[in-house]
């Protein structure tokens, strides 16, 4: 039975990298990142490669006689190399601004490593593809929101007020992720087929705020109507705000990304759909 290099513990796999200069200390530790990963492949090593790679580069600046640059004033912090982004959380940044400004044909993977300070094979190494990045990023991106849209309508209140509760979240949400609309946008341009998590998201989306509806309209506090057709017309605020908003700001002077003219503008989209959705004496039975 092939021997299992994780039992021996990390210790017996760091070699003797020299720290005499930067240049070696890399070549080093990188001849060291790949062993572990050919290990991996080769089932010789158990274990999560990813979580032992971390232990193994742990056990290395423990017991470093010197820091990697060869002065004997300042160790190298560990703590401190943790506190960057990892390379495929910059991948992932840069990818999405990128794939939003551009469209996904127009990023290529040499413009989107050199945006992020990595090396060509990055995107190859930590993803698998371009398009497997593209999926990574838009999962990223949309998955967080459709769970914010389905716990915001599961809370306990009135129809409507849940209404009012899924739009405020989701106007924040995109406040906090404004290239999301525009990375939505640039798929729909390219008239291809819809990746899977935008059509599932779409449609987890629609059918949520349709749930919706449809309990007002039992209960008597929504309007009669097309339940689905209705969620379209709220539900696709947000995302035009989200949109237009650098356009408003040249425009009119309106700019929403100012929280105060933000809040007068959510408020006021708010109020226009509650009302538009309400019950009233004359809607027909």
């Amino acid at each position: 039975m092939a021997p299992s290099y994780a039992a021996t513990g990390v210790r017996g796999l760091v070699p003797a990298i020299p720290t005499t200069s930067p240049a070696a200390y890399t070549c080093g530790l990188v001849t060291l990142w790949r062993l572990l990963v050919h290990l991996h492949s080769a089932g010789l090593l158990c274990g999560n490669v990813r979580a032992l790679q971390a232990e193994v580069l742990r056990s290395y600046l423990a017991c470093w006689p010197l820091p990697p640059c060869g002065c004997s004033r300042h160790r190298l912090s560990y703590k401190r190399m943790n506190q960057y982004p990892s390379t495929s959380e910059s991948l992932l940044d840069v990818g999405q601004r990128l794939f939003a400004k551009r469209g996904y044909d127009a990023s290529s993977v040499r413009d989107i490593t050199s945006a992020a300070g990595a090396n060509l094979g990055a995107v190859t190494y930590h993803f698998g593809s371009k398009d497997a990045l593209y999926q990574a990023v838009l999962e990223r991106a949309l998955v967080p929101l459709r769970e914010t849209i389905a716990a915001t309508a599961h809370l306990t209140g009135p129809a409507l007020d849940r209404v009012e509760a899924v739009l405020r979240a989701m106007f924040a949400y995109l406040g906090d992720h404004p290239e999301l609309p525009r990375l939505i946008v640039q798929q729909l341009a390219a008239g291809t087929e819809l990746p899977p998590v935008i059509a599932a998201t779409m449609q987890a989306n629609i059918g949520v705020m349709t749930g919706l509806i449809q309990e007002g309209q039992r209960d008597g506090t929504i309007r009669k109507g097309n339940p689905q057709l209705l969620a379209l017309s709220f539900g696709g605020q947000p995302i035009f705000l989200a949109l237009i908003g650098h356009a408003l700001k040249q425009a009119v002077g309106l700019d929403p990304t100012d929280p105060a003219a933000r809040k007068a503008l959510v408020d006021s989209l708010v109020t226009l759909v509650r009302a538009g959705l309400q019950s009233t004496k004359e809607d027909p039975s």
